[in-house]
């Protein structure tokens, strides 16, 4: 395959996708970027995670030479220093988090604020998540309080329904095999927080490669120039993809990008 002259940047999604089952960074994948880079094709890193999480994965040389889109384009970072934040509503994400609360059985609420997670979940839950980083623990009154780029919902058994109604005034995002609710501003996405970063670098999406494996990966996918599917994608990602490659596991994405710059 040979390198388009019109691909100017490759979006990449991180869990399931760049990295591998045990969350890590292949040096055949860390090879693959600085191959990019080297290149001049611009390299976004897209991802539902907060910075502080993108950056315990990643070189320190590609680190500052990467554009970011976290929380799956609520906070979006470029490599010339800019920063942009899209929050929830305040009376919405008051709304949001009472109506949880009080409707859905054993739900966790946590609430993502520029690169800092707070939540209700009890520290023993908290120490069996094994978080990178641990949250700030606090009351649901104090919860409300907290501007939010990013609500999510965890461990509930029932009641998706409750949380589901708020599809319409939200960017919904259902992901981990149904096991967790990520809801940010009405209009945010990873589509929309890659879009953000062309324009700054003058560039047209249909002149970017995306990848990725999950729901949150769907809308850029329908935005960008050349989808990609991991093998180990869910079904509705793969029927949205122009490429299917290998899985995170057998460095999917270096094969497709080794192959665009042979």
């Amino acid at each position: 395959m040979e390198l388009k002259q019109d691909l100017k940047a490759v979006a990449l999604d991180l869990d399931g996708t760049l990295l591998n089952s045990k969350k890590r960074l292949s040096s055949r994948s860390i090879a693959s970027l600085r191959a990019c880079l080297s290149r001049s094709i611009i390299v976004i890193i897209a991802t539902g995670r907060p910075p502080r999480s993108v950056r315990q994965f990643l070189p320190p040389d590609i680190l500052h030479r990467v554009e970011l889109v976290c929380y799956n384009g609520a906070l979006t970072f470029d490599t010339l220093g800019h920063s942009h934040s899209e929050w929830i509503p305040s009376s919405l994400s008051v709304r949001i988090l009472n109506d949880v609360r009080k409707n859905v059985n054993q739900a966790y609420l946590s609430v993502e604020s520029e690169d800092h997670l707070f939540t209700t979940m009890p520290p023993e839950i908290i120490h069996s998540q094994r978080f990178l980083f641990t949250p700030s623990t606090m009351s649901f009154q104090e919860l409300v309080k907290i501007p939010a780029n990013k609500i999510l919902v965890s461990h509930f058994t029932t009641g998706l329904p409750v949380i589901e109604k708020y599809r319409k005034e939200t960017s919904f995002v259902v992901t981990d095999g149904g096991s967790l609710v990520q809801m940010m501003r009405k209009g945010v996405s990873k589509a929309s927080g890659v879009d953000r970063i062309c324009r700054m670098k003058k560039i047209s999406m249909s002149e970017v490669m995306a990848f990725g494996d999950d729901t949150n990966d769907l809308a850029l996918f329908h935005t960008c120039g050349v989808p990609v599917a991991m093998d180990n994608a869910i079904e509705r990602v793969k029927q949205s993809a122009s490429l299917i490659t290998r899985s995170n596991d057998e460095d999917g994405v270096a094969v497709i990008l080794e192959q665009l710059l042979h």
